[in-house]
């Protein structure tokens, strides 16, 4: 059966003469590359070269755009300093308007609808609704269960203050420029582009705990795997993970330095699903039943390299 959420995302209209060259110059999606009614996902960055906003840009217009993203007002104030003199707007359509994460596509009558361009979430679609005309559940635990099961970090809990190559966006169609010229953070990702050094990923990953095999079309097999009966005490975003070893001086393997850490963990009913950000080594993909990799205090976790990864570690 189709599925449809309500989501809780902001969206800004950004027009003018100059909206095309104010974006182009702040984000790293190249935008001369967008066609009319076509979305890409795109970053902000601070000088540092650290994500600032996650969003997905769709083009509206020749001279209008509009940014999907987590929370409009922050976005709003961020935008507000790079803007100067430029002929541009910046208009926020969060209360009007919201959010639809359905796997149909979207309504002739919405303000704009596309499918949902980032790895492992291409089969459902966004699309964005005249508040007044949602009346589709605001549970969004499914949504946020598909894209940690496929490795996609969203918003400034998860996504902030990392790099891109960190959220594996340097594998995500369209969303890093390397040749389209200078903008805000270009340096560090033109740097990291060419040396090819990226020391951490995030991944999805499950925990061994009690909970697991609950079945859906959307999900990869992975996520609805059988687990064990285990509690999930001390399991915590921000919990260190550390390597699974079977060493037999517990001491010495409660000090062992950590190789990652919890970035999210998925809303029931699946809290047994998450993603962590780890160092070497990299896991392989799941083989039909869990298999443990790490572990965060005593609950052993799996990590799982996403089917739609395209480097090699």
């Amino acid at each position: 059966m189709p599925t449809t959420l309500a989501l809780r995302r902001g969206l800004l209209a950004v027009s003018g003469p100059d909206a095309e060259s104010f974006l182009q110059g702040v984000m790293t999606t190249n935008l001369l590359r967008l066609a009319p009614a076509q979305a890409a996902p795109g970053l902000f960055l601070n000088a540092k070269g650290r994500v600032a906003f996650d969003v997905l840009v769709y083009r509206a217009a020749r001279d209008r755009l509009l940014l999907d993203c987590a929370s409009s007002a922050p976005l709003a104030k961020y935008l507000a300093m790079y803007r100067l003199r430029k002929k541009v707007t910046v208009e926020d359509l969060s209360a009007s308007h919201r959010a639809v994460f359905t796997t149909t596509p979207p309504p002739a009558d919405a303000l704009c609808g596309f499918a949902d361009p980032r790895p492992g979430m291409q089969s459902t679609y966004r699309a964005w609704l005249p508040a007044s005309a949602v009346t589709a559940s605001s549970d969004d635990a499914l949504y946020h269960h598909m894209r940690m099961a496929s490795g996609i970090a969203e918003g400034p809990g998860e996504a902030s203050e990392e790099t891109a190559f960190v959220l594996n966006c340097d594998m995500w169609d369209a969303c890093l420029s390397y040749e389209k010229g200078c903008y805000t953070g270009q340096e560090l990702v033109a740097r990291t582009h060419f040396k090819g050094q990226v020391r951490r990923r995030i991944m999805p990953c499950l925990f061994d705990s009690l909970g697991g095999g609950l079945a859906d079309p959307l999900l990869p097999a992975f996520a609805s795997a059988k687990l064990g009966t285990g509690s999930m005490s001390g399991v915590t975003v921000g919990a260190e993970v550390h390597a699974l070893e079977e060493a037999e001086d517990e001491t010495a393997a409660a000090a062992a330095a950590a190789v990652g850490k919890v970035i999210a963990l998925a809303p029931a009913p699946r809290g047994w699903l998450g993603l962590v950000s780890l160092r070497d080594p990299w896991p392989g993909a799941f083989t039909g039943q869990f298999a443990p990799t790490h572990r965060v205090g005593s609950v052993k976790l799996q990590a799982v390299r996403p089917a739609w990864w395209t480097v090699s570690m």
